[in-house]
């Protein structure tokens, strides 16, 4: 075995890169067009001499990878940058020699930054991230489901029985909902809501003028940024960004994406936020519902708010799922970061919107 660590910046991938072997994908999985094209457009991308991606590299043949980009964390109203990851994968006959770690440990080595960030982990690499001293943060994930065919697709049933059972079962949940759905379109009739395709610039004072302590800092650029990219081609493949108005004056925004899954449209409200009282988050989220193209199966939002999931649990959605959001704070030492209350919390960490 003759193992290697190459990294390489955002520099050397604009030029001609060396040739290696590239059997099993780990290179051109990065470089997809659509990927290379949201990593250089990241707003926070100041150095294109920092690391694009770090590989390992057996006898020529691309064995691992990480691909790193900057983000900014917001502590106690100061802004810092911060490193954050995508994609880590390390061939399956190569994750004895421990590839992941030694990749993960170089962010923590390189103390240009005050902070390591990553989000949506998959539960292989959450061991590792606490083996590495990182803290996790897990938060409830709430599902509403509006069609069920796939459902039963997945389970082997027969097209057309699929449909049959998914009608019936669609029907009895369109009951079950139905004090939800009532609520959620009398909203309409008290709020406006128009989707744009530019972020305005006073979302700057909603999300920046926030009640909590830690974040990561989703600006209108950072927003913007992720409204115009994505890794995904398959459809649906969508970002909207809505503005909610009451009368003329906007008073709150959010942005949803729809993907497709196992067989089925998922919707996600992934950011949201309000100017003032003028609506309650708990209201926004109901308000977004409307949002959603009509075959999207199931609709999922997160946050921390204990009120608001109390709220979502009695009205139809269902935990289902948990969303991990991993940290290492390596100058700032707040002694408080670890209190989950203290952090603005959304779907849309890392490049989370981008690639779930």
């Amino acid at each position: 075995m003759n193992l290697k660590k190459v990294i390489l910046s955002y520099n050397d991938i604009q030029n001609e890169l060396p040739i290696y072997d590239d059997s099993y994908g780990v290179l051109s999985y990065a470089l997809s067009e659509d990927r290379k094209k949201a990593f250089y457009n990241n707003p926070n991308l100041l150095d294109r001499s920092k690391p694009f991606i770090r590989l390992y590299v057996n006898d020529n043949v691309i064995v691992a990878r990480s691909m790193n980009f900057t983000t900014q964390v917001r502590i106690k109203q100061n802004t810092f940058p911060a490193s954050s990851g995508s994609s880590l994968f390390v061939q399956e006959d190569y994750r004895q020699y421990g590839l992941g770690a030694e990749l993960m440990l170089d962010k923590v080595r390189d103390k240009s930054e005050v902070f390591c960030l990553s989000a949506g982990l998959s539960n292989m690499v959450i061991p590792l991230y606490k083996v590495l001293k990182y803290t996790v943060l897990s938060f409830p994930i709430f599902s509403l489901r509006r069609h069920n065919t796939y459902a039963f697709i997945n389970r082997g049933f027969p097209l057309c029985l699929s449909k049959g059972l998914g009608w019936i079962l669609d029907f009895i949940l369109k009951l079950k909902y139905f004090s939800l759905y009532r609520t959620s379109h009398k909203l309409c009739s008290l709020y406006r809501v128009e989707e744009v395709s530019e972020v305005p610039h006073w979302v700057d004072e909603i999300v920046l003028d926030s009640k909590y302590d830690f974040m990561e800092v989703h600006d209108r650029k950072w927003l913007q940024w992720n409204l115009d990219n994505s890794y995904h081609s398959e459809s649906p493949n969508r970002q909207g960004f809505y503005i909610v108005y009451k009368i003329s004056e906007p008073i709150a925004f959010f942005m949803v994406t729809e993907r497709k899954r196992d067989n089925k449209n998922v919707g996600r409200i992934v950011e949201w936020g309000i100017k003032g009282q003028q609506i309650t988050e708990y209201d926004l989220i109901l308000l977004a519902l409307n949002s959603f193209n009509k075959d999207v199966d199931e609709i999922k939002v997160l946050t921390q708010d204990i009120n608001i999931q109390t709220h979502l649990s009695k009205n139809g959605f269902v935990e289902n799922d948990h969303f991990e959001i991993a940290f290492k704070d390596l100058k700032s030492n707040q002694k408080d970061i670890m209190d989950v209350n203290k952090w603005r919390i959304r779907y849309g960490y890392a490049d989370s919107i981008m690639s779930i």
